[in-house]
């Protein structure tokens, strides 16, 4: 079996006969976690597990059954796998026949970019084209994560619903909040680069073009004063009258905190209904 890095798993059909004439009543049994049995209907290989079942012998009709060897390699690393299936019975001279499955995990692409996260169902990962920024979040207020990318190159937003706005230009950041409080992701740009200001300058349709932050900034929006609304703030990671960064957020006030190289994730990490300052340090 063999698993490339744009796939997540592997099958293979195997029977299960009874070559006597009565029922044989099988158990199944493997010993890796990446490794299961799933029935066959059909011809096709199902999700359904089949931890026992009977193989019919022929004064029952002769019915083998339909089952496949499931192989999942998300999660693991690249390399070669092995592990054992085994189905016993209590029944017939043979007591017990084992597979030996071998699993090849590789890091070849399709050069198509792909979502994972557990359950996600095969139609909805290929969404997406090298290059696109992912900005997935809460756009029509149902209280699920929608997919969806911002593609920079065109200034694009795309949702796997098949909604396209166009929104943005080559260089701009995509900072989706809700921003007026009504319970849906807006979108939304910064722009960086000095334009006709020498400030940076935010874009969120329906409030207006905010000039707020300056070239290296990071955009970091997000309810800090708990009112229901996403309010614009940057962190700014490089020294300047400090030698740590500094959060600039507009009615609260230029806050020192991390140092250059800090990932900031602001979050409501304590349940307050309002997000608070955060760093990731990666080393």
């Amino acid at each position: 079996m063999l698993v490339r890095g744009w796939q997540t798993r592997a099958t293979a059909p195997i029977t299960l006969e009874n070559s006597g004439t009565g029922l044989l009543v099988w158990l199944a049994s493997w010993d890796a976690p990446w490794l299961s049995v799933v029935r066959r209907v059909s011809g096709q290989c199902t999700d359904e597990v089949r931890y026992q079942g009977v193989a019919l012998g022929a004064n029952w009709g002769a019915k083998a059954s339909e089952l496949c060897i499931l192989a999942t390699g998300e999660g693991l690393r690249p390399g070669t796998y092995q592990a054992t299936i085994t189905f016993q019975t209590l029944y017939g001279v043979t007591k017990s026949r084992s597979i030996t499955v071998e699993l090849e995990v590789q890091l070849f692409s399709d050069g198509q970019p792909r979502w994972f996260y557990p359950f996600i169902p095969d139609q909805l990962k290929n969404f997406g084209f090298q290059g696109d920024i992912p900005v997935p979040a809460d756009y029509n207020g149902d209280g699920k994560t929608d997919i969806a990318v911002f593609r920079p190159s065109q200034g694009l937003w795309l949702f796997q619903n098949g909604q396209i706005f166009k929104f943005g230009l080559p260089g701009d950041i995509p900072v989706p909040a809700d921003y007026n409080g009504d319970g849906k992701a807006d979108i939304a740009v910064f722009r960086p680069f000095p334009s006709d200001w020498p400030e940076g300058t935010w874009f969120i349709p329906g409030i207006g073009n905010l000039k707020f932050g300056t070239k290296g900034d990071i955009p970091v929006p997000a309810d800090y004063n708990g009112d229901g609304k996403a309010d614009i703030a940057v962190f700014r990671p490089f020294p300047s009258d400090w030698p740590e960064g500094t959060w600039f957020i507009p009615g609260i006030g230029n806050l020192k905190w991390g140092v250059a190289g800090d990932i900031p994730v602001p979050a409501d990490y304590f349940g307050q209904k309002k997000e608070i300052l955060g760093i990731f340090r990666p080393n």
